[in-house]
């Protein structure tokens, strides 16, 4: 934040104002990390059934804290960090635990980072829309909007749904 802010007033930022953005900053690292309803139980429910891999994306050491915080490691027999959510890493993660692309299946609420990217490498794709994300996530070009996903209006749904598509494949 404070590179931006530099970038942004061409380096006329003040002191106080740099000190106003690490102290935004600390309070930010320093919040609970809040979940959504049922996230838990349906993790746990989910474990029983399936090997779950939590896929973050962002900076090591904030989605570690972030994963610690929330107490949802426990669910996931991999998790994994990366700078980006695309093809290429989806497809370095997939080879790393020698996951056919076929029989692995994302979950997740951004089209651009989550769904798309497994699509085009041969994977399967449920997307949980929410309100809030980032509407750069949401941007889809005519060609994506082709690639075939399913669609859940929320996470309790996910484990009928996972029982359904093993009961029919």
């Amino acid at each position: 934040m404070v590179e931006a802010a530099l970038e942004l007033s061409n380096n006329l930022i003040t002191g106080a104002e740099i000190q106003q953005i690490i102290d935004l900053a600390k309070e930010i690292l320093a919040a609970d990390v809040r979940l959504f309803d049922q996230v838990e139980a349906t993790l746990r429910q989910l474990t029983k059934d399936f090997t779950l891999m939590l896929i973050s994306k962002g900076e090591q050491w904030e989605q570690e804290l972030k994963i610690k915080k929330s107490g949802l490691g426990k669910y996931f027999r991999y998790i994994e960090i990366v700078g980006d959510k695309n093809e290429t890493a989806y497809t370095r993660l997939l080879t790393k635990y020698q996951i056919a692309p076929n029989k692995f299946l994302m979950v997740g609420n951004s089209l651009k980072s989550d769904i798309l990217p497994v699509l085009k490498i041969g994977g399967r794709a449920v997307y949980i829309p929410y309100a809030h994300t980032w509407f750069h996530e949401l941007e889809v070009s005519a060609d994506q909007a082709q690639l075939r996903y399913d669609e859940l209006e929320n996470l309790t749904q996910l484990p009928d749904y996972l029982h359904r598509l093993v009961k029919y494949s």
